[in-house]
């Protein structure tokens, strides 16, 4: 026989629920869970992780197109110890096996976990945040044959109620049907440009014009389905976390990301911290909330950031471990883009056919674009580069729009980049390829044609 005892807040919905409307401070929540909470829970031969305390996820990728060899997925979390120091939990990887895979683990609250699905035969990948909690079961589900279209299904619980109520609506399928057919076209499109020989690119007889194709990058059609996209989550998840009668929905809609970068969800936060139990508020809700602050004056750091103005030195690794000071490149070269970018940012992989023609053309110049990666991991930056072939400088931070880095570039969206000079002073800022192209025009001539051989390139 397995006896335990445990203290369970959630299970005063109806006391918790009304702390959170009156917004009652923590502590008398704290006398009420220890009052009325304490239950004794017995169970005959029990394994270590009783069914009520896990949650699964699941999946059977095998109709998507693509070689699916060594194909994984990894589910992890991020939450803070009392020193403010980002924890990572993992909660299990798995391979696929005939596209199939399982992935099951333990879990004490609701929490928002990160999913990725990483083909690296494929060179794909795709993620999603995931709501997890007891008893769970989470299926990925795939609406097409391409990685990007898969979506987590529960059918019930938390991940149901806030995620799959806006996610899986007529509206939103729709729209994202068009987004991925919009989107997978620009990607093609741009591999195409990419594969085109050099001689042929400025032939009037070629059947794709390298001009129209800069053009058309100006406003991609897909972006503008993202946005669409976008207000639909966002609408929703911001509605929970300022009306929520429950403080962890509350919490868990502000993990899935309701208003990320606006001054909306400060104060949300702050009744949180007043709500929820004092080790919650410790682990979820004070350092994110000082996170988000954070992001908030990156954005100030964005706008001060104006031509002219110096620019933060860093230090980042390159993909093979050696440490790269900015200082030092603008030491040995006339002109630097800093370009901030992403694996997963289409926006930013469309833009390397262009960039790398530029490169090559003005590098002797001493033209020198460095990439700065704020991936989720190494693995992820390493498959990215590997697959784009990235020929200048290549840093990854891996933190994410969090590091530190990052932040004091005012980085909050991508692509996103700053033209330096050597005294490390702002040039220019945000520009667009046909922007940059007729700025390194401007400044060092027309580049050499692609076939003449004293350019040494072809």
């Amino acid at each position: 026989m397995h006896l335990s005892v445990k203290f369970d807040c959630l299970r005063i919905q109806m006391w918790t629920n009304r702390l959170w409307i009156l917004g009652e401070n923590s502590e008398m929540n704290r006398i009420l869970c220890l009052l009325g909470m304490v239950y004794v829970s017995v169970s005959l031969g029990a394994t270590e992780m009783e069914p009520a305390e896990g949650f699964t996820i699941s999946g059977d990728l095998s109709s998507i197109d693509g070689d699916l060899t060594g194909a994984y997925v990894e589910v992890t979390g991020w939450e803070y110890d009392a020193t403010g120091e980002q924890l990572t939990l993992d909660f299990g990887r798995a391979t696929l096996e005939q596209g199939k895979f399982e992935i099951e683990a333990k879990v004490d609250e609701p929490k928002v976990v990160n999913v990725v699905v990483i083909a690296p035969r494929a060179r794909e990948h795709t993620q999603f945040l995931v709501v997890i909690e007891p008893g769970a079961k989470i299926t990925l589900s795939s609406k097409g044959t391409w990685l990007k279209g898969v979506f987590p299904i529960s059918g019930k619980g938390r991940h149901a109620q806030l995620v799959e109520s806006w996610q899986q609506s007529e509206e939103y399928l729709t729209i994202r049907e068009e987004y991925l057919t919009k989107y997978r076209d620009y990607v093609e499109q741009s591999q195409i440009i990419q594969n085109i020989p050099e001689n042929s690119k400025n032939n009037p007889d070629s059947r794709i014009d390298s001009t129209d194709t800069e053009s058309q990058e100006e406003i991609p059609q897909h972006r503008e389905l993202v946005k669409k996209l976008n207000r639909i989550r966002y609408g929703f998840l911001e509605k929970v976390a300022t009306n929520a009668k429950n403080p962890i929905d509350a919490l868990l809609a502000l993990e899935l990301r309701a208003f990320w970068g606006d001054e909306e969800a400060l104060p949300i936060y702050d009744r949180l911290a007043k709500t929820l139990d004092e080790d919650l508020v410790t682990r979820r809700v004070i350092h994110n909330r000082n996170v988000h602050a954070s992001h908030l004056a990156s954005i100030g750091f964005d706008r001060s950031l104006v031509i002219g103005k110096g620019v933060p030195d860093f230090t980042l690794p390159s993909m093979h471990g050696e440490e790269i000071t900015l200082r030092d490149v603008l030491d040995q070269k006339d002109l630097v883009l800093v370009d901030f970018w992403a694996s997963w940012c289409g926006p930013c992989i469309a833009t390397f056919p262009a960039l790398k023609e530029l490169y090559a053309s003005y590098s002797l110049h001493g033209f020198e674009i460095v990439s700065v990666s704020v991936d989720s991991s190494h693995d992820i930056w390493s498959q990215g580069s590997e697959q784009h072939e990235l020929p200048w400088v290549n840093l990854g931070e891996l933190k994410g729009f969090q590091g530190e880095i990052a932040r004091s570039y005012g980085v909050t969206f991508i692509p996103k980049s700053y033209l330096i000079n050597p005294q490390g002073h702002i040039v220019q800022k945000d520009l667009s390829i046909n922007q940059l192209k007729e700025f390194l025009v401007q400044k060092y001539g027309e580049p050499p044609k692609t076939d003449d051989p004293s350019t040494g390139t072809n």
